[in-house]
């Protein structure tokens, strides 16, 4: 007697099929996520935080301005515990053909443990001495100053983002994130933009890069992404997509109408460098593409075959100006990026 469970295939209803079934054990979700929408809790920002039994492994704080001048200056901080060395990562179009990392010389940050303390609603992350970094956070607003290099606050432009993928083996990994919209001064210049504050959790010991999506090949484009039309309308998303199940989309357009899908499907036309030129992404019956900015491209952060770009997103079709825009990515060129069929407009 055949104990083994009959599959069934679209074929056998008389559809057409076009991938082999793959039954998987029990408990294996593969990379698909739970995702949606919600608000934002200072609990989150404590370096203790715990969510779905998980630890806090960090935060990171990214942002994108453009000054007067037309320069873009990229920045990017991880928040660590307070005897940790962490800093900021500095990148700028400004006499440059791309977004070059700056070094100390030239953008002299502050390195080392951070003190974090929450006062009811508002959650204070800073250096020892309260003048090298500063960031502050509530459930409406933020702020972040980098000494003399940059010095922003903003208001929230949609409701937080977050997703969770259970691990068979036990854990999994959840993100969360918040985009904020506003001034700033960056090299003494009047500049405006966006920025966000994205916290991970996995269990003990995993990150982000030593878990089943760095390094561990799951993640192929993860992208944060805000733009601002001439009509003054903003849409906001966070797009991504890898192997075996991974990807998500998760959208507010200009009426305020959130969209959240683990579907989704994307093609890019990549250049020789590696860095991707054009991705179009389709989920729930919509078409979106993400254009390199003609300096979009941006220095290694760290080794290991991901890299970063900055570009704008828009609906394909669209034929308003845009005025302002994140459009930060990450894409892995170790391999895994082959799986990426051509764009599809």
């Amino acid at each position: 007697m055949n104990d083994e469970p009959k599959i069934t295939t679209a074929a056998d209803h008389g559809l057409t099929a076009t991938s082999q079934v793959y039954l998987r054990d029990w408990g294996d979700f593969g990379g698909t996520c739970l995702v949606g929408a919600c608000r934002v809790s200072p609990d989150l920002f404590m370096p203790g935080a715990r969510v779905l039994g998980l630890e806090k492994a960090g935060s990171y704080l990214l942002g994108t301005w453009r000054t007067e001048d037309g320069a873009m200056h990229r920045f990017l901080r991880v928040l660590g515990a307070y005897d940790t060395n962490m800093g900021c990562s500095v990148f700028s179009t400004r006499n440059a053909d791309r977004l070059s990392r700056l070094g100390e010389d030239k953008a002299p940050v502050f390195r080392g443990g951070l003190r974090t303390t929450c006062d009811g609603q508002h959650v204070r992350i800073a250096s020892p001495d309260g003048c090298g970094f500063r960031h502050a956070i509530d459930v409406r607003s933020s702020s972040w100053d980098e000494g003399d290099l940059l010095s922003c606050s903003g208001e929230l432009i949609a409701p937080a983002t977050q997703w969770y993928n259970p691990w068979r083996t036990g854990g999994g990994g959840y993100a969360i994130t918040a985009k904020f919209r506003g001034k700033a001064t960056v090299f003494g210049q009047p500049a405006e933009g966006f920025f966000a504050h994205e916290s991970h959790f996995f269990p003990a010991g995993a990150n982000f890069m030593a878990s089943p999506y760095g390094f561990g090949g799951r993640e192929i484009h993860w992208g944060h992404m805000a733009t601002v039309f001439e009509d003054g309308s903003v849409i906001d998303a966070s797009l991504a997509y890898g192997p075996d199940g991974w990807g998500f989309a998760l959208l507010t357009d200009e009426q305020g109408r959130f969209y959240a899908t683990n579907e989704i499907e994307i093609g890019a036309n990549v250049r020789p460098s590696g860095y991707p030129e054009l991705i179009t992404y389709r989920f729930l019956n919509q078409t979106w593409c993400w254009r390199i900015d003609p300096k979009g491209e941006r220095d290694d952060t760290a080794p290991g075959g991901m890299i970063g770009a900055e570009g704008v997103l828009t609906r394909s079709g669209e034929t308003r100006r845009v005025v302002g825009s994140m459009g930060t990515i990450d894409w892995w060129k170790d391999g895994r990026e082959k799986a990426v069929p051509p764009a599809f407009v």
